[in-house]
């Protein structure tokens, strides 16, 4: 694991499963910064060298005739366990993955540098997949039961089959739990979740050996 000045969680979890709100909640209770991937992703789409290998390599109408990333149609290409759609989302993620990485790597370095804050959050959806867990001090998996991620998703205009369509493009969640360090029981209240998590936090700056995956539940706070 890397020895920070400032430790660096990375957060993985089911589609729906609340990594973005728990960690929110986390960062305020102790001072943290959350980096969202899913945001950087959106600003390397507006790249213009990522742009143009888009192009070449999914057609011009991958980008609309504003400038713009058709996300929707790149989605219908990326997403799934078909064949086709893991070749192409392969292919994404070799144009986009590195310059997302660069940039996460550059932010880390200046919340080292400034001392603003105490902890980093990295919310990832396809932190494992993608390898970023090298950058991290510790790994929590926010832990959720399918029908309540169903419900949840469902704010988001997507019905069972796009959840699951989705999730075949990530590494099953048995084995995330796996490799991670932490469960964070995340089926009753944000507020709850964050709390343990905290306290596994405060437990790892300690510090605390880091074997076994740890189940962390509301009721344990």
């Amino acid at each position: 694991m890397p020895h920070r000045s400032v430790p660096l969680v990375g957060l993985v979890g089911g589609v729906g499963s609340g990594k973005s709100a728990v960690a929110d909640a986390v960062a305020v209770a102790m001072r943290g910064v959350v980096i969202r991937a899913d945001e950087t992703g959106h600003r390397a789409l507006k790249q213009p060298s990522i742009q143009r290998r888009l192009k070449e390599t999914f057609g011009k109408q991958v980008v609309d005739s504003n400038g713009e990333v058709d996300r929707k149609f790149l989605a219908n290409l990326v997403f799934g366990s078909s064949p086709e759609a893991t070749g192409n989302r392969e292919k994404l993620n070799a144009i986009v993955h590195p310059w997302i990485r660069s940039q996460h790597l550059r932010e880390i370095e200046r919340l080292e540098t400034t001392g603003e804050c105490e902890v980093i959050f990295l919310d990832a959806p396809v932190l494992l997949e993608a390898g970023w867990q090298d950058v991290c001090d510790v790994i929590a998996f926010i832990d959720v039961p399918r029908e309540l991620r169903l419900q949840r998703v469902a704010a988001r205009g997507w019905d069972e089959a796009e959840l699951t369509r989705r999730e075949a493009s990530q590494l099953p969640l048995d084995e995330k739990r796996t490799r991670s360090h932490v469960v964070i029981d995340n089926s009753g209240t944000v507020e709850a979740a964050a709390q343990a998590l905290s306290h596994y936090i405060q437990s790892f700056i300690s510090p605390s050996p880091l074997n076994q995956p740890v189940e962390v539940g509301t009721s344990a706070i």
